[in-house]
């Protein structure tokens, strides 16, 4: 990996590099997030490159929460080693003597939702200690733009700036491929660059498994998009995005740039994905639905006594903007109610959405 990131140019990953190194070195902690596949274990050590090789004093210390111990005795000593604090002291004391000439990037993977709180707060009370020399870089899954997670931690540094990583451009898909086909010693052919980037939406991972893909079954073809559903690697990349429109509200879904303001899915494989997509275990009467009422039905079923947005219900109807129709919405749920009346009830919230409850 560290190979590949050298190979980098500065402007990779866009504006939002230049935004990360401005507020760190002002003494700003950052949240970076993005669509699942974003580069979350590219993008920080991309940070972590620039930092020692441009400003040598800082010190920078990566630590991934996923890898720590449950317990709170042992993550702590954890953590102390990953700050390489001397045998002799305590955190504190090696905190308190840092400066803002030896200033320190703490660097926080595998931050979510599902994160233990306790060891998120022990964290960033390091950063408390002495707060003009400590400032954290925390890489976190879509997760954390969830509003109700976000109250517990309003005080703390994880909510300073969030920065979400975008999709690259086409140019930034082909400079991933051309990477891609060195490091791999792959031949992807260069005409296939726009076809892959509208198939992937600028998703690094769906770029670097399309091409997997392709190395897999020796082929020059993205014409079988079923087909290449059906590639194990791909499939579980695709399916985690198609999650997040499945599972969260609409504002997260816009805000990580999932949908384009025309109401497009990004990433025509997730598109098509989500519009064959139906709920596991149903099919004893999902073949009595029409496939819209079907995938009306998977949403709400994956999120079963909770509230989906009408909103959301459009997207799945295709409906643009300028066709948005509330009569559209309100006849379909109806024909749909008549045909899982057996199975299910759909409360209707006024002016929100709908809720699916299991008789």
């Amino acid at each position: 990996m560290i190979e590949v990131i050298s190979k980098l140019p500065r402007y990779h990953f866009g504006q939002i590099t230049d935004k990360t190194l401005e507020s760190l070195l002002n003494g700003i902690s950052v949240v970076i997030t993005g669509i699942p596949g974003f580069g979350k274990s590219y993008f920080p050590r991309f940070i972590q490159l620039i930092l020692n090789q441009e400003y040598p004093k800082i010190k920078t210390v990566l630590i991934n929460l996923e890898l720590l111990s449950k317990n709170a005795d042992i993550y702590r000593d954890q953590i102390k080693s990953r700050l390489e604090c001397p045998p002799y002291a305590d955190i504190q004391s090696y905190i308190e003597h840092l400066t803002k000439e030896n200033q320190l990037v703490i660097i926080l993977e595998g931050v979510s939702a599902n994160i233990d709180k306790n060891l998120l707060q022990y964290c960033y009370s390091i950063g408390g200690i002495n707060p003009n020399s400590v400032v954290f870089l925390t890489i976190a899954n879509y997760s954390i733009l969830n509003l109700d997670y976000a109250k517990d931690y309003k005080t703390y540094a994880l909510f300073t700036k969030t920065l979400i990583v975008q999709p690259f451009d086409r140019e930034g898909t082909e400079r991933i491929i051309l990477i891609n086909n060195k490091q791999y010693n792959w031949n992807i052919p260069l005409r296939l660059i726009q076809e892959i980037h509208e198939l992937s939406g600028g998703n690094p991972a769906l770029i670097l498994y399309i091409c997997f893909y392709l190395t897999e079954y020796d082929t020059d073809s993205l014409n079988f998009i079923d087909h290449m559903l059906q590639y194990p690697p791909l499939l579980a990349r695709v399916n985690d995005i198609a999650k997040v429109v499945i599972k969260e509200p609409l504002e997260i879904c816009r805000r990580l740039q999932i949908f384009n303001d025309k109401g497009e899915i990004f990433s025509k494989l997730v598109s098509h994905y989500l519009k064959k997509f139906d709920a596991k275990g149903y099919g004893f009467f999902m073949k009595d639905l029409s496939d819209r009422e079907r995938r009306i039905l998977a949403i709400l079923v994956e999120n079963k006594n909770t509230l989906v947005e009408r909103e959301k219900i459009a997207q799945l109807m295709k409906l643009t903007p300028d066709t948005y129709s509330l009569w559209a919405i309100y006849k379909a749920i109806q024909r749909l109610k008549t045909k899982i009346k057996n199975f299910y009830t759909v409360i209707t919230v006024k002016n929100k959405g709908y809720i699916l409850k299991e008789l």
